[in-house]
C-alpha cells in the first residue's frame, strides 16, 4: 500500500479584515479545534501590512519538504487575492519547479466574502447559531475524511503596454490573479471611487454613494472575447464562445454577426456599461447572484480550458437609445439599476429582455437580452484613449490602470502549472 502523502498546515490570519475579530476567533476557537483533531500549524502568521500573506506562502512553499500544503486562512478575498499573485509572481522557477498541491480552508472574515459564500451559499433562514457556525464549514470540510477539495479556477489579467500591444501576452508585462472577479467599467469605477470615501464612510455605504456617482457612465473601448486550445492533447474543447440564451435556459453558441467564421473570436463594440467576469463565484455579495450560472450550470471538468462567466450590458443594445445625451443615459441608468437589482433576485438579471420601446421585461418577451451573458476563455479590452474611466481594470478589489495605448488581457486558468490551487468546500 502507497504511504498518504504528508500534508503540512500553514495557519494565516488578516487582522485588519471586516470587524478585525479574527484573531480573537482564531485564538480562542480554530486553533483549539485543529489541535484537537491532530494538525498542529508548521507556522502560525498574523499579517503586519499588505502582501505579507503573500510572501509567507511563497516562503513556506520552499522551505517545507511536503508536496501537499493546507492552509487555513482567515480573511476576506483580498487577501487570497495577495497570495495567488505571490505565488504567480514567484513562478515554478522560483518556487524550485516542485509539484505542490495547495488547498485554502478558508474563514471568513472580510467584508463581502464572495468565494466563500458561492461555496457554501447563505440560507434564508439561518439564525444567529447556525451563521456562526457557518463560518468554519471549509474548516470542518479539511478536517473531515471525505476528499472534498475543489479545484480553484483563476483568472489572470495581463497589462499590455502600448509598445507591445501586438503581442497577445508580452514576456515581462504587469500581471494580477483573481479568484473571484475581474471587471471593468461600472464595477471598476465603484471599487476605485469607493477608496477615497473609505475614511468618510468605512461602511457598505461608501460602494453605494460610488455607484450612484458612476451609474449614468458609459465607457468607451473595444472588447474581443476568446477561446483557447486545449493544454492537455485530446482534451475536450469547448467549440467557440458561448452565450445563455434565456428561451433555452442554457449556454449556446453565439452565432452573431460579431463572430469570427470559427466561432472562436467575438469582437464588441462598445460603449459598455458593465463588464464584469467570474471563474469560480456566482456572487461577489451573499444574495447578489451576477453569474448564477457559474455554479448551477458549471464549467468543463478539468482537461478542458479553463472558463470564465463574462456579464456585459452595452447601451446600444436598448431600442430606445439614439443618442448618448445626458437625459438618454439617465434613462438608461434606471434599466442598469433594474439588472443590479435582478442579481439580487437569485440571478434574474439574466432572463431580462428589451420590449419593443426598450422597456425592461423579465422572462417574458422575444426581444434582445438586456444582459450578454457569455462563457469563454478569456477577453481583451481595449479602452479609447480619451476615456479616463474606460482604463480601470478591478481584479479581487485591486485598482489597475491600463496605459494610454495599451489594452488588458484576462484569461481563465486551471493551475500555475507546479502548483496546484483548491479550496475545501
Amino acid at each position: 500500500m502507497t504511504p498518504a502523502k504528508k500534508t503540512a498546515l500553514l495557519v494565516i490570519c488578516n487582522p485588519a479584515a471586516g470587524a478585525r475579530q479574527a484573531a480573537e476567533t482564531f485564538e480562542q476557537e480554530l486553533l483549539p479545534t485543529l489541535r484537537e483533531h491532530g494538525r498542529e500549524p508548521a507556522q502560525i502568521v498574523s499579517t503586519a501590512s499588505p502582501g505579507h500573506a503573500g510572501q509567507v506562502v511563497v516562503d513556506f512553499l520552499k522551505a517545507v519538504p511536503e508536496q501537499q500544503v493546507d492552509v487555513v486562512l482567515g480573511s476576506g478575498d483580498g487577501t487570497l487575492h495577495e497570495i495567488l499573485d505571490a505565488i504567480d509572481h514567484a513562478g515554478s522557477t522560483g518556487l524550485d519547479s516542485r509539484f505542490t498541491e495547495l488547498t485554502f480552508a478558508l474563514v471568513p472574515c472580510g467584508t463581502a466574502n464572495a468565494l466563500y459564500n458561492a461555496l457554501f451559499p447563505p440560507k434564508p433562514e439561518q439564525n444567529e447559531d447556525i451563521v456562526a457556525n457557518a463560518k468554519v464549514l471549509s474548516i470542518r470540510s479539511m478536517l473531515s475524511d471525505a476528499n472534498t477539495a475543489r479545484p480553484l479556477q483563476l483568472a489572470r489579467t495581463t497589462f499590455v503596454p502600448p509598445s507591445t500591444v501586438d503581442v497577445p501576452l508580452p514576456p515581462g508585462a504587469r500581471t494580477s490573479v483573481a479568484a473571484v472577479v475581474t471587471s471593468t467599467a461600472l464595477h471598476a469605477s465603484i471599487l476605485h471611487d469607493s477608496e477615497a470615501l473609505r475614511a468618510t464612510h468605512p461602511g457598505v455605504e461608501r460602494f453605494k454613494l460610488a455607484a450612484q456617482a458612476n451609474i449614468t457612465r458609459w465607457y468607451n473601448a473595444r472588447a474581443r472575447l476568446f477561446v483557447s486550445p486545449p493544454a492537455v492533447p485530446g482534451a475536450t474543447l469547448t467549440p467557440g464562445v458561448e452565450v445563455y440564451d434565456p428561451a433555452q435556459g442554457q449556454f449556446v453558441l453565439y452565432k452573431g454577426d460579431a463572430a469570427s467564421a470559427d466561432g472562436t473570436v467575438v469582437e464588441l463594440e462598445g460603449p459598455f456599461a458593465y463588464f464584469l467576469c467570474t471563474t469560480s463565484v456566482d456572487r461577489l455579495e451573499p444574495t447578489f447572484r451576477i453569474a448564477p450560472k457559474q455554479c448551477s450550470f458549471p464549467p468543463p471538468p478539468l482537461g478542458s480550458p479553463a472558463t470564465m462567466d463574462l456579464v456585459v450590458v452595452r447601451p446600444t443594445r436598448d431600442p430606445s437609445v439614439l443618442d448618448a445625451s445626458e437625459q438618454t443615459r439617465q434613462a438608461f441608468a434606471q434599466k442598469c439599476m433594474s439588472v443590479m437589482t435582478g442579481a439580487y433576485r437569485d440571478g434574474a438579471h439574466i432572463n431580462m429582455r428589451y420590449g419593443p420601446g426598450g422597456e425592461v421585461l423579465e422572462g417574458e418577451g422575444n426581444g434582445p437580452p438586456v444582459v450578454e451573458y457569455f462563457r469563454c476563455n478569456g477577453w481583451e479590452w481595449i479602452p479609447e484613449a480619451a476615456d479616463d474611466a474606460a482604463h480601470l481594470v478591478c481584479v479581487d478589489g485591486e485598482i489597475h490602470h491600463i496605459q494610454p495605448g495599451g489594452k488588458a488581457v484576462c484569461q481563465a486558468l486551471q493551475d500555475f502549472g507546479s502548483v496546484k490551487i483548491s479550496v475545501y468546500a
